[in-house]
C-alpha cells in the first residue's frame, strides 16, 4: 500500500484502486460500499469527484478490520 504521508489531500480514482486492490476491491467497489461516499466524497469539479485521504484511509481501515 502507499505511505499514508505521499499521499495528496484528495484522492482521485486512480488511488482507490490502488488502496482497495489488498482487500480485493475496485475504486467502484469501494465507492459501492455503503457509506463510503457520503463519507469521502468531495465535489471540486462537477465531473471530477474527490475523496478526503484521511477519511479514505480510516473507512479502509475499518473495512479491514471487519474481514
Amino acid at each position: 500500500m502507499t505511505a499514508p504521508d505521499t499521499l495528496p489531500m484528495f484522492l482521485t480514482r486512480s488511488h482507490l484502486a490502488t488502496l482497495a486492490a489488498p482487500l480485493g476491491l475496485t475504486a467502484d467497489g469501494l465507492r459501492s460500499v455503503p457509506g463510503f461516499t457520503e463519507a469521502t466524497e468531495v465535489r471540486l469539479s462537477p465531473k471530477r469527484p474527490r475523496f478526503r485521504r484521511d477519511a479514505v484511509l480510516t473507512f479502509l481501515g475499518r473495512l479491514e478490520a471487519a474481514s
